[in-house]
């Protein structure tokens, strides 16, 4: 099918989505049906850097708020499908006609729950909404699907702040290694 069309100039294209759908059937099949006492599962990119403690913390304020965390990160709402050709993130109008993409969490990092999976999954909607090269809307298009409203967890930042001196759940876009080891090196400073 179109959806599936692979161009030349791009020959990535959707190997993200892949690559994120591949992780919440791998979630669900051998973590959640193995141990039903995980609360949630954060999928993250390798160039990230996933404060924990922190990340734990905003979970515990969220949970205090009564909030249902199904789906949740940093949210992009009322965004536009990009319908241009040569570009990375194409999606054309046979895939999805619709003038807005669900509201997302971004790609960087985002937590998901066993509802979630059970509904994406277990449901079998992974295998019938459309195919978006967008891994993040992709995701987003998934909860929609399941009728999962995402929640907006701070600190989740999609590019490397310029202050690194501020804990932040996720920094993204962390490209040396050096940086991984002093953003590690704050954490474990604040914690002490």
């Amino acid at each position: 099918p179109e959806q599936y069309f692979i161009p030349a100039h791009n020959p990535r294209k959707g190997a993200l989505t892949f690559k994120s759908e591949t992780f919440l059937i791998a979630m669900y099949d051998q973590i959640i049906k193995q141990n039903p006492n995980v609360e949630y599962l954060f999928k993250t990119d390798d160039d990230c850097y996933v404060d924990t403690h922190l990340f734990q913390e905003r979970i515990k304020i969220l949970e205090s708020e009564n909030k249902t965390i199904d789906y949740g990160g940093s949210l992009i709402g009322w965004n536009h499908p990009d319908r241009r050709e040569m570009k990375n993130w194409y999606t054309s109008y046979i895939t999805y006609p619709f003038a807005y993409l669900p509201t997302y969490a971004t790609g960087g990092g985002y937590v998901v729950s066993p509802k979630f999976l059970e509904c994406v999954v277990g449901e079998g909607h992974v295998a019938k909404v459309p195919y978006m090269t967008l891994e993040d809307s992709a995701v987003g298009l998934l909860a929609e699907r399941c009728d999962i409203k995402p929640v907006h967890t701070h600190g989740i930042h999609y590019r490397l702040r310029h202050d690194t001196s501020i804990r932040a759940t996720v920094q993204h876009d962390v490209q040396k290694h050096e940086l991984m080891l002093e953003l590690h090196e704050l954490v474990l400073a604040a914690l002490n």
